[in-house]
């Protein structure tokens, strides 16, 4: 849950989205190093801006409930098919900037790209913006709880 808070505080988007099967293993407790994180990200997924309309993302939340998806400033009811974004709402009409691993654009189990209005790869490593989380003094704490399905 911390990744998709980490991506959304660095990337200043609305939300985060992060697929935790992406990591190959845990992160160690106490003091991470260089390597541990390229251990758990051997890969080379960069951060990805998604701009998308509240229609589309809610669909995707609907789509997505009992994937193991970890989110950050974005939550859903699966019961009743509802979902906010900071604690309000998500409208249908506007426009919602979610920064998510490139992994998740090129993926056929996250649709998410198919309904983007418009997206930007950054080519800044996910493995980068974490590490940038854990060099801060203050953890990424999502701003709202972050709901795993």
């Amino acid at each position: 849950a911390w990744a998709a808070a980490c991506l959304r505080r660095w990337a200043r988007s609305d939300a985060a989205i992060f697929d935790p099967d992406d990591m190959r293993s845990a992160l160690p407790r106490g003091e991470v190093r260089l390597g541990d994180l390229y251990r758990s990200l051997p890969g080379e997924n960069n951060v990805v801006f998604v701009k998308i309309r509240g229609q589309e993302l809610l669909e995707f939340l609907r789509d997505s409930s009992g994937r193991r998806l970890s989110y950050s400033g974005i939550s859903y009811d699966a019961e009743k098919g509802t979902g906010e974004a900071d604690g309000q709402p998500i409208q249908p009409g506007r426009l919602y900037r979610v920064a998510i691993p490139d992994s998740m654009v090129s993926e056929s189990d996250h649709a998410i790209l198919s309904t983007a209005m418009e997206f930007a790869n950054s080519k800044h490593p996910v493995r980068d913006t974490l590490r940038w989380c854990l060099g801060r003094r203050q953890p990424a704490r999502p701003a709202m709880p972050v709901m795993e399905f």
